[in-house]
This record gives C-alpha cells, sequence and structure tokens, in this order.
C-alpha cells in the first residue's frame, strides 16, 4: 500500500531514487535546473548525497525529475563531498560510470536513499529511508545485502538518515525518528544501540548527522538540539558542544577530516562550520546564493 513518507524532519515529499557512480575526473562545479518563483520552492535535480571511494570515485543518490522541495536546494554536493575534493580540485568534471537502483521495495531497489559511505573495500552503504533498511552493493553496483525493518525492536529503524563506517569495518546507523543510534557489525548483524529522546547529555532529538573518526569515537548531530554530541565506540558519552561563531547551528550531516577536526553543514546559516577534535570552533565558510562558495541549505 502506497504511504507518504516525512522523509526529513521539517518537509514532507516523495522520491523516487537511484544511486549514480561517477569516475575520478575532479570537479570544480556543479549545474542545476531550477524551475519557480524564488528560493523558497524551487524543481531540482541534483545530488543530494555522495561519498568518496578507495579509488576517489564517488556515489550520490539522486532524486527523480520534477521532485521539488520546499526550501531544501543544495548548491553544492554534500559536505563530505566537498571536504575531499575542494584542495583537490582542477578544470573538469566527473564521467558518469553507472546508475544503480531503481524505485521498489525488492532487494537493490530504493525509496528514497539518503546517507551514503564507503568502506575500505569499496562497497557502498546506502540508507534506504522510507524502506527503513540499509543496504549493501559492490563496487560494481552488484547486491550485497540488506538489513532492518520498520519498528522500534533492535536492528528496526524509524526514518533513518546518515550512516558511517567505523574504522573497524561497523556500521553506525542515525535512527532518526527513534532518536538513537544503532551500531552493526560489516555483515548488519545488530551490536549495539544507545540514546533516546531527550536534551540531556546521550539524548537525542531527530539525530541525523552522524561520523566515526580515526580512533573510533562517534559524533552525532541532532537536528532539533543544535549540538553535537561526541561518544566513545561502546557508546559512552564523551562530550557535546552547541554552536560556532554564536551562531544558530543546525546540524544535518557532519564529517570528520584526518586530523580529528569536525566539518558541519550547518543548513539555516547557508554555511559549513569547522571545529577542532575537542569541539572548539574553529572556523565558518559560505553564505546564501547561488555563486561559487556559497550555498542554499547544504544538507551534509
Amino acid at each position: 500500500m502506497s504511504r507518504r513518507f516525512n522523509a526529513h524532519p521539517l518537509f514532507e515529499w516523495h522520491a523516487i531514487c537511484c544511486i549514480q557512480v561517477f569516475g575520478t575526473m575532479k570537479l570544480t562545479q556543479m549545474t542545476m535546473s531550477r524551475h519557480g518563483d524564488g528560493p523558497e520552492e524551487r524543481t531540482q535535480s541534483i545530488p543530494l548525497g555522495a561519498s568518496i571511494g578507495a579509488d576517489r570515485s564517488f556515489a550520490s543518490r539522486k532524486p527523480n525529475e520534477g521532485l521539488t522541495m520546499a526550501r531544501k536546494i543544495l548548491s553544492l554536493v554534500m559536505v563530505g563531498l566537498f571536504l575531499t575534493l575542494a584542495r583537490q580540485a582542477v578544470a573538469g568534471q566527473y564521467a558518469f560510470v553507472r546508475s544503480v537502483g531503481s524505485y521498489g521495495t525488492e532487494n537493490g531497489q530504493l525509496y528514497n536513499p539518503y546517507g551514503l559511505a564507503v568502506d575500505s573495500q569499496g562497497n557502498i552503504w546506502v540508507v534506504d529511508n522510507a524502506n527503513n533498511r540499509i543496504q549493501e552493493f559492490d563496487s560494481a553496483g552488484g547486491f550485497i545485502r540488506t538489513f532492518g525493518s520498520y519498528g522500534t525492536d533492535n536492528g528496526q529503524f524509524n526514518n533513518p538518515h546518515y550512516l558511517a563506517i567505523d574504522p573497524s569495518g561497523n556500521v553506525w546507523v542515525a535512527d532518526t525518528s527513534n532518536h538513537r543510534i544503532q551500531e552493526f557489525d560489516s555483515t548488519g548483524g545488530f551490536i549495539r544501540t544507545f540514546g533516546s529522546y531527550g536534551h540531556d547529555n546521550g539524548q537525542f532529538a531527530s539525530p541525523m548527522g552522524l561520523a566515526s573518526d580515526a580512533l573510533g569515537n562517534v559524533w552525532v548531530g541532532s537536528y532539533f538540539d543544535q549540538r553535537i554530541q561526541e561518544f566513545d565506540s561502546a557508546g559512552a558519552f564523551i562530550r557535546t558542544f552547541v554552536t560556532g561563531n554564536g551562531q544558530y547551528l543546525n546540524n544535518n550531516a557532519l564529517a570528520v577530516d584526518s586530523s580529528g577536526n569536525i566539518w558541519v553543514g550547518d543548513d539555516f546559516n547557508h554555511s559549513v562550520q569547522e571545529f577542532d577534535s575537542a569541539g572548539g570552533f574553529v572556523g565558518t565558510f559560505g553564505s546564501y546564493g547561488p555563486g561559487n562558495g556559497q550555498f542554499d541549505y547544504p544538507e551534509g
């Protein structure tokens, strides 16, 4: 039975999606088709997520042509892709290699794929948001496995968004509407869960952004809580920090670089903020607009 799915905490929309993989040419900018009277509502056809593979290819999720999202247009690919390529970019663009997935509920099919990650083997992990499951594909796009279903039990999901893969190959999933984080091994076996709804340390209000650092610690951003929390590899709370540069921090997605700094896509401020590994504010860049270096609700 068809149902409408609240795929984002603020905006309800339908999506019929696939995963696209691109080659190793470097990216300097991207173009998108826009229709409408202004930034409040536009029709767009651009990637909404990206992840980098060991061979420097990247995977992105792409909505169907004609998908309209109120006030959720992205000017650039997501922060993870931007951080990886920003210092390497030269003239050129990515060459299309393949597309993976089609609309549906069967293995290898997708309904509103959201977060993406590439593991050390080059396999692609996808949060199949509206199907409330995780799917794994090999580097050629071949289906490997799926796990998860709708619910509140261990290993089940309610509106999952982003995921991260730690140095041990374990998969961490932001189970957004269950207000918790779940950890799985590389075969999809459930390991642990932590978190509940609330605003105290270790609690979440719609966790979305998720990243793992080189030590295996996990960083989580709560969409409605305007803060970042750090946990160790066993899910124990370490620290929290709230804002950077005195600005409202609305964090959709996170990335941790090789130095341990945390980069946050601050969508309502149309900017990216950087923090050090202790949560200290380092800097911010970006502003609202269509120009190079500007953003329109950067999501991750």
